[in-house]
């Protein structure tokens, strides 16, 4: 038999050559329209704000989802009152790719797979972009409009480069400006105690009097005594090893037949004092000693780059972090004389930790599951362990200037030849940012008008111009000797103690939830495994959007889990023990005033082990079928991400995920000032937790069971259109 021989389809070249015109017609009325259009006639039109833009797509995407009620004729009063709610309606999406990259009507296929290399997380997740403006539709064929490929600027601007097209001017530009990721650091702890202390100044209980590390002073879960929450993460190598557990109520037997709600005050009742032991997986030991190796690593890198500056001391090699670089003032664009380098020691590398307290309360249970319970506790730990050590950068000038006057003079009278030649520079650039604005057009070249018939122009991003000035060219380095600061080791310089960096005690209380087991169940222990085996990217947040399967709209990428802080063991050579609050003159504040009875008044059963995990918020069980769809999605995305990394949950419903306000780099009143916004504008942070049952899926096959139930259980992809309380039924 022979074989069928391929023929071209007449009809179908036909309809190709129709849709080249049609694209080529389209682009030609563009240009036109564009062309036509003077300064003064677009300077004319009304300019709107970036978030009344971003309102307009929100807008123009919900047509089929939230439909306008109003009509036309109707007044701007009523429009505005009904866009309002359209917003807000939570089937409204505001995150959406609206860009579009316009393509060369002879260009090539972008074929699928042809835009790697654009930037990215250490996620894995190939398509990044720093803000929703960065993602973009664009035609795999220029001349057909129903095969879209949505990626983000930076592929797409990589594999236009490589193919040489380089049509599309602006989103080109917007891709060399678009910024590189960063990762998000929690609003520091460090700060919070700032606070306290001065809580301590105004109730007069002095501050810097300690001169050791001294657990145990003031009553924990103290209505009047912020407590706030611990959310950086903490390395596995500084976890503390010795975690000492004050359960004046027996909490640690994990059962509600054993402990009752706290009625007195904490002093009122024997301290039962249990003692555990830091006790770190397979996983978590490797983990600590990358994390040491890393350590030596930066330190011999940070040695060498200090050895090449000293040989060859520039501006432009000198190590950051190492010292302050001082120009002489008044100096003008050109030539100058040396620039003065005062260099200080380097910040000392913190060391693990021995000890920490741990106060547990039956008034404070943050959830109770089939298999453990879980406390939003009070975790007290040598401040150290969260505060940095300081440089004082007065000391280190006014030491430097002292050290450069005792060698030049005091009028420079023996200054160095040296250092008055002109050979370095002073470089001061202007650049003018001429600013981002948007109109919006038909594929035609007509004018979309907005909600009162006008064409208006948006700002998306304002004008701008930056002045800089910087030396260039030798230094002359001054050894100033001069170290970071700790409380710990004795009195600030006057400098910091007239600042807010003062302690008012060398240990700090921080909120965590402390997750304690029933007798005979396992899966603490496994959950505390899975969390020393997550790689570190499910811990930290980062600015931008990733975009991935099975959803079409980018997504924020915080962290997936809660930070791990530690799972302890009671230590059973150590039996635990009562002891009283000391009375009279030999009281003493924190340990000291407490004395030990010997024995414990309370008989365990059972001492669960404890696991020590970030305080994320509450489940959003309550609140999923009131969410908006970004939420949903959002959340769907924790999952995903999940799946991605190779790991099944398990138990994906919706008490596992919590909410929490945000933004999580911001001031705690701050975030409570946000969750005020209007719905689609506030930020809230989700998390996934209990991970007993998770692991990794060798074959997929428990990952595509999950997705599909997530997408039904959260009413995303296919079922997103799905009513509230809508249980996957048909």
């Amino acid at each position: 038999m022979s074989e069928p021989s391929l023929k071209p389809d007449k009809r179908h070249d036909e309809w190709k050559a129709k849709q080249q015109a049609e694209a080529h017609k389209n682009a030609e009325q563009l240009k036109a329209k564009f062309s036509s259009l003077s300064v003064d006639e677009l300077d004319r039109r009304p300019v709107r704000t970036i978030q009344d833009y971003l309102d307009w797509i929100a807008l123009e995407h919900a047509r089929n989802t939230t439909p306008p009620a109003v009509g036309p004729d109707a007044t701007p009063e009523e429009k505005a009152a009904d866009n309002e709610r359209r917003l807000i309606a939570p089937t409204t999406k505001h995150r959406t790719i609206s860009q579009v990259w316009p393509r060369d009507p002879n260009g090539k296929l972008i074929a699928p797979g042809e835009t790697d290399g654009g930037k990215m997380l250490p996620n894995g997740i190939d398509i990044w972009g720093a803000t929703l403006f960065d993602f973009y539709s664009c035609n795999r064929f220029p001349d057909i409009g129903t095969i879209i490929v949505y990626t983000s600027g930076s592929r797409l601007a990589g594999w236009m480069k490589r193919n040489g097209e380089l049509l599309a001017v602006d989103q080109l530009g917007q891709a060399e400006r678009e910024a590189d990721p960063v990762e998000i650091l929690p609003w520091p702890v460090a700060e919070s105690f700032k606070d306290v202390d001065n809580r301590a100044i105004m109730f007069s209980h002095g501050i810097g009097g300690a001169k050791t590390v001294e657990f145990g002073i003031g009553e924990p879960f103290q209505e009047m005594v912020h407590c706030p929450r611990l959310q950086e993460r903490i390395p596995f190598h500084l976890l503390p090893k010795t975690l000492i557990v004050h359960d004046r109520y027996a909490c640690l037997s994990a059962g509600r037949d054993e402990f009752h709600d706290a009625e007195e005050k904490w002093d009122e009742k024997p301290d039962i004092v249990s003692v555990y032991r830091l006790e770190l997986s397979e996983e978590g030991m490797k983990k600590v000693n990358a994390e040491n190796e890393a350590i030596e690593a930066k330190k011999r890198q940070d040695e060498a780059a200090l050895a090449a500056f000293l040989a060859n001391p520039t501006a432009e090699n000198r190590p950051l972090g190492r010292g302050v670089l001082c120009v002489p003032p008044g100096l003008k664009h050109g030539p100058c004389p040396p620039a003065t380098f005062f260099l200080h020691e380097p910040a000392p590398v913190r060391e693990p930790f021995e000890e920490a307290h741990l106060y547990l309360s039956p008034n404070h249970i943050a959830g109770q599951g089939n298999h453990s319970f879980a406390f939003n506790a009070h975790w007290e730990i040598p401040r150290n362990m969260v505060v940095d050590d300081i440089i004082c950068k007065s000391c280190v000038v006014m030491t430097g200037m002292a050290m450069v006057i005792e060698e030049d003079g005091w009028n420079g009278e023996s200054k160095s030849p040296k250092w008055k030649e002109l050979s370095g520079q002073i470089i001061e650039k202007v650049e003018v940012f001429g600013g981002v604005s948007a109109s919006v057009y038909t594929e035609r070249g007509e004018d979309k008008l907005d909600e009162n018939g006008e064409a208006v122009t948006y700002e998306i991003e304002a004008p701008s111009e930056k002045r800089t000035r910087k030396y260039q060219g030798p230094i002359r380095v001054v050894h100033t000797g001069v170290k970071y600061q700790n409380r710990e080791d004795g009195p600030l310089c006057e400098h910091l103690r007239k600042s807010r960096e003062q302690w008012a005690s060398l240990t700090g209380r921080v909120s965590v939830v402390a997750k304690l087991s029933y007798q005979y169940d396992s899966h603490l222990e496994k959950e505390a495994k899975n969390y020393q085996e997550f790689p570190t990217h499910f811990f930290q947040h980062w600015s931008g959007y990733n975009l991935m399967r099975p959803l079409h709209e980018p997504f924020p990428v915080g962290a997936l889990v809660p930070q791990f802080y530690g799972y302890y063991v009671p230590d059973d050579e150590i039996p635990p023990k009562d002891f009283y609050r000391k009375d009279g003159p030999l009281a003493a504040p924190g340990d000291a005033g407490r004395e030990e009875s010997g024995s414990s008044s309370v008989e365990y059963r059972y001492r669960s082990p404890i696991l020590l995990i970030e305080n994320c918020g509450t489940p959003v069980c309550a609140t999923v079928d009131e969410m908006n769809i970004d939420d949903r999605q959002e959340i769907a995305t924790l999952f995903f991400r999940l799946h991605h990394a190779g790991w099944c949950h398990n138990s994906a419903y919706t008490r596992n995920v919590l909410r929490q306000l945000g933004p999580i780099n911001d001031f705690p009143l701050a975030r409570m000032c946000n969750a005020n916004n209007r719905s689609d504008m506030r930020q809230t942070s989700f998390r996934l937790i209990d991970f007993g049952r998770s692991e990794k899926d060798k074959d997929g096959s428990g990952i595509a069971y999950e997705e599909g139930k997530v997408c039904k259980t959260f009413r995303v992809g296919m079922y997103e259109d799905r009513p509230p309380g809508w249980d996957g039924s048909d």
